[in-house]
């Protein structure tokens, strides 16, 4: 196809793309081409960063202070969801060091529930720590706490995530310890 050059004088006024242009158009800088998305496409991105230390000494879930909110699209959506936080367990003296984050939803207002693991204790979290044999000692466990996940809401409602962290009542756990950032993110796949 021969390519024709149009000079500064041929520029003045404007021009009708949808007569007086045939063939393909390139795309524009940063543009994709396309008319239209198909299943499996990234239709939107949000996230949420944390970074205040919180500690947790009791055996009741608590909200560590992450959140992150996105609105579908479409009922059909999912959403794909990372998060993270650094955390702490630490014990003055036994054998059992134990705790867990957990990542819970609210859908339009409706209040938080658990989407990760399973629907009670500590031991439906992500469970962080060990049991050691030996004999009571002092005790202290830390590292970076990771899940990714697909969920399927099925609403056009707002959705806002939020990790909980929960320990084993004998011992305490920090989550964005040492202020190092939390995070949530969110992308919405088109179904």
């Amino acid at each position: 196809m021969a390519f024709a050059t149009i000079g500064n004088s041929g520029l003045t006024g404007s021009i009708d793309l949808t007569s007086k242009v045939t063939g393909t158009l390139p795309t524009g800088n940063g543009g994709t081409g396309a008319t239209s998305f198909s299943p499996g496409k990234i239709l939107q991105v949000t996230n949420g960063d944390y970074s205040t230390q919180f500690n947790n000494a009791t055996d009741a879930a608590a909200d560590i202070g992450v959140s992150a909110t996105i609105t579908p699209s479409a009922t059909s959506s999912k959403i794909f969801i990372t998060a993270d936080t650094q955390w702490k367990t630490s014990l003055a003296s036994g054998k059992v060091l134990l705790g867990g984050v957990g990542l819970y939803a609210d859908i339009g207002g409706a209040g938080y529930n658990r989407i990760s693991g399973g629907d009670g204790g500590l031991s439906h979290n992500y469970v962080l720590g060990y049991i050691d044999n030996g004999a009571n000692a002092e005790r202290q466990g830390n590292g970076r706490w990771t899940a990714t996940m697909v969920w399927s809401p099925s609403t056009t409602s707002a959705c806002t995530f939020k990790l909980y962290s929960q320990n084993n009542s004998t011992n305490s756990i920090s989550c964005t310890y040492a202020s190092i950032t939390t995070h949530i993110n969110l992308m919405e796949i088109g179904a």
